[in-house]
This record gives structure tokens, C-alpha cells and sequence, in this order.
């Protein structure tokens, strides 16, 4: 029990991660948008 209820914590806590790194690729997507040829350099991976 003591363990699962660290991993969901370290899950969680992941998940936070996960969502600021998303926000952070989207405001730099938005950057992007400002020069073409970058931006379709990331589209093509």
C-alpha cells in the first residue's frame, strides 16, 4: 500500500510536470509562429 501510494504521488507529480512542459511548447509553438521556416521544420519530425 505504502508504495503504490508513492508512486501515485510521484504520477502526479509528473502529471504536473507534464502539463507545464506542454504549456511551455505551446507558448514556444506560438512564438514560432513569427518565422515559417521553423515551424515547418518541427512539423516535419
Amino acid at each position: 500500500d505504502v508504495i503504490e501510494t508513492e508512486k501515485g504521488k510521484k504520477l502526479s507529480e509528473l502529471g504536473d510536470v507534464y502539463r507545464e512542459m506542454c504549456t511551455t511548447i505551446d507558448n514556444i509553438a506560438e512564438g514560432t509562429k513569427e518565422k515559417p521556416e521553423e515551424t515547418s521544420e518541427e512539423e516535419g519530425k
